[in-house]
């Protein structure tokens, strides 16, 4: 018996040396290690039935080899990793940030490694609703959430999405059509309201996420008292913005004695229209039409990030409405950007359309708009205080205790050193008088 056995072993130890492939020096000692094994089994040692287990494996493979052609063995799914004291498998490697949790936001759980959030999901009721809701019709937000960045609403990158892949899938049929393009945004706005102030609206689980009237959001020259609009020192803005506020009370009245709806939530709904609206094409050949897009009309503007991004879709029953990675695509954690305007509109567009400023990609315009737009009346206004008098003031604001300057008025200051700075740079240089020196005695 010990003889047979010690056969058996000889055998085992030989197909140990076949199952680690060429026979170099590892091999061999895998081979040697099963022999000891073996006899310490036969010699009764007392952590003998330990070792024994996977002796018998390995004289079972043998087995198996001898009946039928061994296949590749696979990866052991559970190299690298550890065993805990319950015996469990856990892995030697710190978990993914994102991995880690069950589930990030509202959409796909595939990380890439070692990703940077730049944002904080919104996991809240309301929008736990409206993520449910574009699922329920056809919708696909997986790849991205909607997120906090500092405070301010955008979309974040759950995984890495390549280029020309779509971020986000809307159908048309969640959409709300508003009518066709034109310079007036009066009609659309009165159509939202429609669809806003009706309770029973298809669309309620979106429109309760849209910013209220009351929101730091609204924050055009539209919502500013009188004393934010003199703190622009740009008649020529200031006369503008008087001037449509003027054209929607008159429309408003044209409306009748009770239209269902108040003035205040007409300006609202007509901001709600020219900052969120999308024009899109329509089946048509030349038609456009105003489109409100649910979730797209959540990406925040960069002139150089959003510009990377393509939107596609029409104003058709069966189309989809999307935002697809432009070259480089788009990185995990990082938030998602779209272009406003086209990348042609400047800070005074910026701030009438929108409530926001950017300098930089807004410079070109800028520059024409200072040289070619602003009149002699608004250098003067400009001139009631200087740059370093204006930063000053936003510095003291944004320190604590500081002078409470309200949003919009910080806003007001931030736009008028814009135009102060393309003025300072159009004016040529002061030249130092040069004296003739004396001819002397």
């Amino acid at each position: 018996a010990k003889v047979k056995f010690l056969v058996r072993l000889v055998v085992a130890a030989a197909c140990a040396c076949s199952l680690s492939g060429k026979f170099r020096v590892p091999a061999m000692a895998t081979a040697l290690r099963t022999l000891v094994l073996g006899l310490l089994v036969q010699a009764g040692e007392p952590f003998a039935p330990m070792l024994h287990a996977p002796l018998l494996r390995r004289r079972q493979a043998c087995e198996l080899s001898a009946k039928k052609p061994m296949k590749a063995q696979p990866r052991d799914p559970y190299a690298g990793k550890k065993r805990d004291k319950d015996g469990e498998e856990k892995s030697s490697k710190k978990p993914n940030a994102l991995a880690a949790k069950p589930k990030m936001g509202f959409g796909s759980t595939k990380k890439s490694k070692d990703v940077k959030l730049e944002g904080t999901a919104i996991e809240d009721a309301e929008m736990s609703d409206f993520v449910a809701w574009l699922a329920e019709n056809g919708a696909d937000t997986s790849k991205v959430t909607i997120a906090s960045f500092g405070g301010l609403r955008g979309v974040m990158a759950l995984e890495d999405i390549p280029a020309g892949q779509a971020i986000v899938s809307i159908p048309y049929e969640l959409t709300l059509n508003l009518g066709s393009e034109s310079s007036d945004p009066t009609s659309p706005a009165v159509k939202f309201l429609g669809h806003f102030l009706d309770s029973g609206s298809l669309s309620r689980r979106y429109l309760n996420l849209v910013p209220e009237i009351e929101s730091e959001d609204c924050s055009t020259p539209d919502f500013f008292d009188d004393a934010e609009l003199e703190m622009l020192q740009c008649p020529t803005v200031v006369a503008e913005t008087r001037r449509r506020m003027a054209t929607l009370a008159e429309r408003y009245a044209a409306l009748g004695a009770d239209p269902g709806f108040t003035l205040e939530q007409l300006r609202w709904a007509t901001w709600v229209v020219v900052s969120r609206v999308l024009t899109v094409a329509g089946e048509e050949p030349n038609s456009q039409f105003k489109v409100l897009i649910p979730f797209i009309d959540m990406f925040n503007h960069d002139t150089a990030k959003g510009a990377a991004q393509v939107l596609s879709g029409r104003a058709a029953p069966g189309s989809f409405m999307k935002v697809v990675a432009g070259p480089g695509g788009v990185r995990a954690g990082e938030q998602v950007f779209i272009q406003y305007g086209g990348g042609v509109i400047g800070s005074e567009r910026f701030l009438q359309d929108y409530g926001f400023l950017d300098p930089k990609g807004a410079r070109q315009t800028d520059a024409g708009f200072v040289e070619h737009v602003l009149s002699a009346g608004d250098r003067a206004a400009l001139e009631a205080t200087s740059l370093e008098q204006d930063r000053a003031l936003l510095r003291e604001a944004a320190s604590e205790g500081g002078s409470g300057l309200s949003y919009r008025a910080r806003l007001a200051v931030a736009f008028r050193m814009v135009l102060k700075e393309f003025v300072a740079r159009k004016q040529p240089p002061k030249t130092r008088r040069v004296v003739p020196p004396s001819a002397g005695p």
